[in-house]
């Protein structure tokens, strides 16, 4: 087991939150990475937690992105805290605003799009394979 140097995790959680991160970095910082097919732009995840019943990771979307739409069997949680999220649905589009959760359900195909670029929490409930840990 390595030795947990707090200041040195708190630097590095700090670099990673200043800006919406590329890809590249987010590689290389763990194996808890998530990287995701997109229409345009890029998009990735870092794994904070994950039991059988929920994951959670740290998404970041870099701007003009659009992930191909797509669906899972998990309810997921999206909870933006910086830049601009949208997320669209076949009868419409939710807009993401800092602090305030998008809910998706279970099997509901969905687009989600940044034009600025966009940091979030995302929870999946239950966990899913391959998220946020990139399997």
């Amino acid at each position: 087991m390595t030795d947990f140097d707090l200041k040195q995790n708190l630097e590095r959680i700090r670099e990673l939150t200043e800006t919406v991160t590329p890809l590249h970095m987010i590689a290389d910082i763990t194996g808890n990475k998530a990287v995701y097919s997109v229409e345009t732009g890029e998009c990735g995840g870092l794994g904070l937690y994950k039991t059988k019943s929920v994951a959670v990771q740290i998404a970041y979307m870099g701007g003009k992105t659009e992930l191909k739409c797509h669906d899972h069997d998990e309810s997921e949680i999206l909870i933006p805290f910086e830049g601009d999220l949208e997320v669209e649905f076949k009868n419409g589009s939710i807009q993401g605003y800092i602090g305030d959760p998008i809910i998706i359900s279970p099997n509901e195909p969905h687009v989600a799009k940044s034009n600025n670029g966009c940091k979030m929490i995302a929870i999946t409930i239950p966990s899913s394979n391959g998220y946020p840990d990139g399997k």
